[in-house]
C-alpha cells in the first residue's frame, strides 16, 4: 500500500499497531494515570507545536500534525482551523488521561491518551518532538483520581424516541453545523440515527453506500475541498482541504492531505444518510450497531451550495 501522506511516517502505526487500550498499552510500555480529564488536555494541546492527534473509533481513524486549534466545547459555535487540528470536545464524557512512556523496542513514541471508562482509547497524542514531549511532561498527576464516569446507556434498536423525535423536529433547521455534531457525538449519534427516518424526506435520507468510492475519488480529482470528521467517546476531530493522494487495501481507504490524514473502513458501512437543515448539510456513515463513524461536510471557505448540489446529486436507497 502506498504511503498517503509523505509528511507522517508513522500511519501504519495509527491504523495497524498503536494499542487500543490501556491494558494493551501498558503491556508495551509505562503508563502513567494523570487523573486529569480531557478538558485539561483540550487547554494544553494548543501550546504543542508539531504533535500527531489521532482520534479513533471501530471503523474509521482521523490524524493531524502540529496542534489543537482554539478550545472548543459542545457548548460552542463549531470551528475548523485550515492549519491547527481542531477538536471538539463534551466536558461531560467520561474520559481521563494518561501518559506513556517512548519505546524503542516497541516503536512507540511518547504519548499522552484519553481513555474510556472500558480503557478504549478514544484519543491520541503523540510525541514527534522534544518540544511537544516537555509540554506533555509539565502535567502533573492530580493527588486524587476522580470517580469513574459512567458511559451513557445505550438505547434499545428497536424502542423509538419520542419525546426525542419531537425535539429534533421542533429545533431541526435552527440547529447550527455544532449543534448537528454535538448529536452524533452523544452516544455516537444512535438516537440521532433513530430520530433520522422520522423528520421527513426533504431533511434526511438514505443514499447508496456503493457510491462512496466515486465520491471520494471525485472529490480528489476535482480538489474540491471539503471537511471529514470522525466522533468517538465524546470527542470529535476534524479536518478540511482537498484530498491529495488515496490509497486502499481492499475496502480499507486512506486519505491524505498535507499533513493530516483520514481512514476509514468501507466494509463497515451499513447506511449512509445525507442530513440536510436551513444552516448545515452534512453526508453521515453508520454502522450495523446505528453508530455514526464518520461525517462529511462543506468546507466553510467553498461555496455551500456546491456541497449541497453534490449530496443531492447521490442517487437515493429508495
Amino acid at each position: 500500500m502506498s504511503e498517503c501522506c509523505t509528511a507522517d511516517r508513522c500511519f501504519r502505526k495509527l491504523s495497524r499497531e498503536a494499542p487500543a487500550s490501556l491494558a494493551e498499552l501498558r503491556s508495551l510500555v509505562g503508563v502513567t494515570a494523570l487523573g486529569l480529564d480531557m478538558e485539561t488536555l483540550a487547554l494544553l494541546g494548543t501550546q504543542f507545536d508539531d504533535a500527531l492527534i489521532t482520534t479513533r473509533n471501530e471503523s474509521a481513524l482521523i490524524s493531524g500534525r502540529g496542534g489543537y486549534a482554539p478550545f472548543q466545547t459542545t457548548a460552542m459555535p463549531f470551528r475548523i482551523s485550515s492549519r491547527r487540528v481542531s477538536l471538539r470536545l463534551d466536558p461531560g464524557a467520561p474520559l481521563s488521561l494518561s501518559r506513556s512512556t517512548l519505546s524503542s523496542a516497541a516503536r512507540l513514541p511518547g504519548s499522552l491518551v484519553a481513555a474510556g471508562v472500558t480503557g478504549t482509547i478514544h484519543h491520541r497524542v503523540q510525541f514527534v518532538k522534544e518540544y511537544d514531549e516537555r509540554v506533555a511532561l509539565s502535567l502533573d498527576p492530580a493527588s486524587s483520581c476522580p470517580p469513574a464516569g459512567v458511559e451513557p446507556e445505550d438505547t434499545a434498536a428497536n424502542v423509538i424516541p419520542l419525546n426525542a423525535v419531537r425535539q429534533a423536529r421542533l429545533h431541526w433547521d435552527r440547529n447550527d453545523a455544532g449543534m448537528h455534531l454535538n448529536e452524533i457525538m452523544r452516544m455516537q449519534g444512535r438516537v440521532r440515527r433513530q430520530n433520522l427516518p422520522y423528520l421527513g424526506g426533504n431533511r434526511a435520507w438514505r443514499v447508496l453506500p456503493a457510491v462512496l468510492p466515486s465520491l471520494l475519488t471525485y472529490l480528489k480529482d476535482r480538489k474540491r475541498a471539503f471537511v471529514r470528521m470522525v466522533p468517538s467517546g465524546g470527542v470529535l476531530q476534524a479536518q478540511t482541504g482537498s484530498i491529495e493522494t488515496i490509497a486502499t487495501l481492499g475496502n480499507f481507504w486512506i486519505v491524505g492531505c498535507g499533513r493530516s490524514m483520514f481512514s476509514m473502513d468501507l466494509n463497515a458501512v451499513k447506511e449512509v444518510w445525507v442530513t440536510a437543515s436551513a444552516l448545515h448539510w452534512q453526508l453521515e456513515l453508520y454502522d450495523m450497531d446505528q453508530r455514526c463513524f464518520a461525517a462529511m461536510a462543506a468546507d466553510p471557505w467553498s461555496a455551500p451550495t456546491e456541497w449541497r448540489e453534490l449530496l443531492t446529486s447521490l442517487p437515493r436507497l429508495n
